[in-house]
């Protein structure tokens, strides 16, 4: 929780210097990022009224414009239920795209599904390879949680 929460504050000082428009402007153009970073403002609210269906669908926009960030974030909605109904099989779906995609906060999410058996089947091996995938990306949380399984 306290990684999702400090992950949502660094994207928040990042989008400060983007206006709202901006970034609506952008992925009216397709541009994956501009979606991504509009769904965090609905997200969060800030700059806007919160709006956690207006963000979904912002993430999955990007998402399918193939951005990590945006599968990554869709994943975060499902898997806490942030202002939707919590649907961990539809985490782990967004988290593997964001993982194939070389997120490695996806690999650790989705790790992290496999290890508790939420929305998927429970497989400590499938978690452990998940978090060296997680870890390999640079991802230091899924290092801790692949050493913890030696």
């Amino acid at each position: 929780m306290k990684k999702l929460l400090l992950l949502f504050s660094f994207c928040l000082v990042i989008l400060q210097a983007y206006s709202i428009s901006e970034n609506k402007k952008a992925c009216d153009l397709g541009d994956a990022a501009g979606c991504n970073n509009l769904g965090i403002l609905y997200a969060n609210g800030q700059g806007v009224n919160q709006n956690s269906f207006k963000a979904k669908k912002l993430f999955k926009k990007a998402c399918d414009l193939k951005y990590s960030e945006g599968c990554y974030n869709l994943g975060i909605l499902y898997d806490k239920g942030k202002g939707i109904t919590r649907d961990y099989a539809k985490a782990a779906k967004y988290y593997a795209k964001a993982c194939k995609l070389g997120n490695g906060d996806g690999c650790l999410g989705l790790g992290l599904l496999y290890y508790y058996g939420q929305g998927v089947s429970q497989n400590s091996f499938k978690a452990k390879k998940l978090f060296k995938k997680a870890c390999n990306l640079g991802e230091s949380l899924g290092c801790k949680a692949y050493n913890s399984l030696n």
